[in-house]
């Protein structure tokens, strides 16, 4: 039987070292390894006792991680890893600059959306509203990158709103075959 537990945690070992070396991410090769150790550890616990089945497990669980350590170490391991710097130029542009500006909304902001500020969009978050396309909007702050607008607030004038005229006009039908056909008002805005 302790054959059978040693077969059980080697193979779940040359699983794992078949999914880490060879086959990328982590899929079948990984599982059925992990599963043939766990296996291994709970044929030694019923087999053997309590205090085997812990030391299976034990000694599983340190010798998959001295495993990995000595993958990290190696020459294939140092082929994983990513050596050259990353090359290009970082653009950091002073955000603050643009606090208090105007812009006109350009998409929906609800609450994020685009807003034109001259002749450059950008994305720009909304301070607790939705705001409709078209409408005037002032930088509040910049937050964590973000630019925080709000709508511009239109001053109201005193005057009544100017209310246009509505034309009416007649529908013109004819009777058909003798009868009288009542002409009913047909509304057109302008």
């Amino acid at each position: 039987m302790a054959a059978v537990i040693l077969l059980l945690v080697l193979v779940g070992f040359v699983l794992l070292a078949v999914e880490v070396l060879v086959i990328p991410g982590f899929g079948v090769s990984g599982i059925l390894g992990i599963g043939a150790m766990a296996a291994g550890g709970v044929l030694s616990w019923t087999t053997y006792g309590a205090f085997w089945g812990i030391g299976v497990v034990s000694g599983t669980f340190l010798g998959a991680i001295v495993l990995l350590w000595m993958v990290a170490k190696s020459k294939v391991g140092k082929s994983m890893e990513l050596n050259n710097p990353i090359e290009g130029n970082v653009v950091t542009e002073d955000l603050e600059a643009l606090v208090g500006s105007e812009g006109v909304a350009v998409s929906i902001l609800r609450p994020a959306g685009r807003v034109l500020f001259g002749d450059e969009k950008r994305t720009v978050v909304a301070e607790g509203q939705f705001v409709k396309k078209g409408t005037a909007v002032r930088v509040l702050r910049i937050d964590a990158g973000a630019i925080v607008v709000e709508p511009v607030e239109t001053q109201q004038s005193d005057a009544p709103d100017v209310v246009k005229p509505v034309e009416r006009q007649s529908a013109k039908t004819e009777p058909a075959h003798g009868e009288s056909v009542e002409t009913k008002p047909v509304v057109k805005a302008q």
